[in-house]
């Protein structure tokens, strides 16, 4: 199926939906961890007899907005998307994050270094930067 074109917040809501609708969940809990966070508050804005509870983990206060994208998003929207998702993970950028929510006191008593090891491998053996940038293409940070 092709979602290139729908606005963002719709073509997550009816991924989840459809993923609902495939398990044969008429409703279920939603946990949405990050860039998840938007994707369970946007099921639960558009479908909401289907969840009856979302939690949301380690997201920002842009997961909260359901009519438009984060900063962060419009950027992977943009050209420069292109060279964000080019550039190589690295520990220290991963470190940066966790630190920047909070996680001060883990990072450095290393109890994130399973963690930032595994992100680390995610992002640089996957192409699941190429895949969220897909997702909020230009047409989606236009509509938003």
């Amino acid at each position: 199926m092709d979602y290139s074109k729908g606005e963002y917040k719709t073509v997550v809501a009816e991924v989840l939906r459809g993923t609902l609708d495939a398990l044969g969940l008429e409703q279920t809990h939603v946990v949405g961890a990050s860039i998840g966070g938007n994707w369970a508050l946007a099921l639960a804005a558009r479908h909401p007899p289907r969840v009856d509870r979302v939690v949301l983990l380690g997201g920002g206060p842009y997961a909260a907005d359901t009519t438009h994208l984060s900063t962060f998003l419009r950027l992977l929207a943009s050209p420069v998307g292109a060279l964000i998702v080019r550039i190589p993970t690295r520990p220290q950028g991963v470190q940066k994050i966790l630190r920047g929510l909070g996680h001060d006191a883990s990072v450095d008593g290393g109890r994130m270094d399973a963690y930032v090891a595994w992100r680390v491998a995610f992002e640089r053996e996957t192409d699941s930067m190429q895949h969220e940038r897909d997702m909020v293409g230009p047409s989606s940070a236009a509509a938003a």
